[in-house]
């Protein structure tokens, strides 16, 4: 076995993602683990973080986000599931650890099943966007980025998007 090859297969993944939120959340993030064990890789879940639940909710937040964040500066590549969330965005946690990642310098890889731009994103979720003189604006008057990317352009050019679902980044990967 090459050196590069096996360093690969020691590389792990952050699993990034609103996963968390799913009712049966272990079962799909064990799936997506088992996924990236299929193709050589390590993934760390939010959810392999041992936290008292029963803690007051402060000390439950800090332990989780210091559990992530420990995750992600563990991991060499971060896999992020910015499908949409609520209200058409990716959860805004996701984002925060792809800045964070980004920052660590780590290799960001981001997943999405719609190619739509963030323009034909928004329209669908804001039925009162108005066009003026080649610009669009949104139901509050503000302008909608218009880029053809499908996020804002700071997640558009600091990452790579890939249309489809985790396994397809994981073909992308190797």
């Amino acid at each position: 076995m090459n050196v590069l090859k096996s360093r690969m297969q020691n590389q792990k993944i952050y699993l990034a993602g609103f996963d968390v939120f799913y009712a049966n959340a272990l079962e799909v993030l064990a799936l997506k683990k088992q996924l990236c064990q299929r193709y050589g890789f390590v993934g760390l879940a939010p959810l392999d973080n041992s936290v008292d639940m029963n803690a007051p909710k402060a000390m439950i937040r800090k332990s989780i986000y210091e559990a992530n964040i420990k995750m992600i500066e563990e991991s060499d590549i971060v896999c992020a599931n910015l499908n949409a969330f609520r209200h058409g965005e990716p959860d805004a946690g996701t984002v925060f650890e792809i800045g964070y990642a980004k920052a660590l310098g780590k290799r960001v890889y981001v997943y999405v099943e719609s190619n739509e731009s963030m323009l034909e994103k928004t329209k669908a979720f804001d039925t009162a966007c108005v066009s003026d003189d080649n610009a669009w604006w949104d139901h509050n008057g503000l302008l909608i980025e218009d880029f053809d990317a499908p996020f804002n352009l700071m997640i558009s050019e600091s990452c790579q998007i890939v249309h489809g679902d985790l396994e397809d980044v994981l073909r992308k990967i190797k």
